[in-house]
């Protein structure tokens, strides 16, 4: 900017793009800001008549017998392949992955979007290195609802990939394909399934799924025979309407738990306490009823922590947290639910568990 007033330079690096100036210096706040304009850059250069091979050199090399993109200057390629077709049509060829790592992929045509996606899939399938495109920032890049159809007829033809539906169940999520919903019910309840794939497909369906395909859900999976997975309820709670349905499947979901380990970080506790914390206590008083009765019921299943000074059940001690959280809403929303027996027999545990229990205890601190 050597043909610019100094008071005007000044001016300029100033603004919020860059960063503050040290030692008379300034860097672009934003790394996606330096890839962008050194995108356009290049771009420009391709487009003012320099010479394409030894531009395109810089970025696509060979390496026995093999095209291979320099890795220093790979973050740009997402903005310039927005810019250039010949450079885009390398770039797909050879990592398609390449074009959700950054950029705006949704700028680019459908066609070429849809290219994108299957060649993804495909490479996940065929265990090639695509990290990159697993990363949940990259599947939003490309999760848009006009993939819809694509990203069923994926799911119908690598349905019995694991890997394949964590990547395509993330994707119905985030771009909100309501159409893929069906697919995903059948393997959130298949038990042979990996764990990772069933959580990608709950949270599909527990996202973008009508209000019918969730409760064929969580019936299915409470009707199943086997054990369910503890991370699974946890998914279905975080999305779950607090009304006096969820609260029936919630219920009937707590006894298929697997047996509660302490150490063992699930989320459950979390979702439940959120789940909590959405339940409307002034509104239906039925299901609230139902939430503290349900919670007491396992609360009171013997074997007890200590027969006659301690009657909280063994096995389902860890529920007392979220229950408490129940009884302290209604006390501070002074609710006549709050002085019912079941309340204050809640309330009366805390102390009985904390003195036998000590440290054992996952105590939720209410007032």
């Amino acid at each position: 900017l050597a043909d610019w007033p100094p008071e005007d330079v000044r001016a300029l690096l100033e603004r919020g793009i860059f960063n503050d100036i040290i030692y008379g210096a300034v860097r672009f706040r934003h790394r996606d800001v330096r890839e962008l304009l050194a995108a356009e850059w290049f771009d420009g250069l391709l487009k003012s008549g320099n010479s394409r091979y030894s531009v395109e050199a810089l970025f696509f090399r060979e390496q026995y017998g093999e095209k291979i993109v320099a890795p220093r200057l790979r973050p740009i390629l997402p903005w310039l392949i927005l810019l250039d077709d010949k450079v885009r049509r390398c770039v797909l060829e050879i990592h398609p992955e390449i074009a959700v790592e950054g950029g705006d992929p949704s700028r680019l045509p459908l066609l070429e979007r849809r290219k994108i996606l299957a060649d993804i899939v495909r490479r996940i399938v065929s265990n090639e290195d695509d990290r990159s495109a697993r990363d949940n920032s990259a599947i939003a890049r490309i999760a848009n609802p006009d993939l819809s159809e694509d990203t069923e007829q994926l799911i119908n033809e690598y349905g019995d990939n694991d890997d394949a539906i964590f990547f395509l169940g993330r994707l119905v999520r985030q771009g909100e394909m309501a159409s893929c919903v069906d697919h995903l019910v059948t393997i959130a309840v298949d038990r042979a399934r990996g764990i990772y794939a069933r959580i990608a497909s709950v949270r599909s369906v527990m996202t973008c799924g009508s209000v019918v395909q969730k409760q064929i859900l969580w019936q299915r999976l409470n009707e199943s025979d086997a054990q369910l997975p503890r991370e699974l309820l946890a998914e279905m709670v975080a999305e779950a309407e607090p009304d006096s349905h969820s609260v029936d499947h919630l219920v009937i979901s707590l006894d298929k738990l697997p047996p509660y380990e302490r150490h063992q970080s699930t989320g459950l506790g979390r979702s439940l306490h959120e789940f909590v914390d959405r339940f409307p206590i002034d509104g239906d008083k039925q299901a609230i009823t139902q939430l503290i009765d349900g919670l007491y019921g396992y609360l009171n299943r013997p074997p007890y922590v200590e027969r006659r000074e301690c009657r909280v059940s063994e096995g389902y001690a860890w529920l007392l947290s979220p229950a408490i959280h129940v009884v302290e809403r209604l006390v501070v929303a002074r609710s006549a639910i709050a002085l019912v027996a079941t309340a204050q027999s809640i309330m009366l545990m805390v102390p009985a568990l904390r003195f036998w229990s000590g440290g054992s205890f996952s105590e939720y601190k209410g007032s």
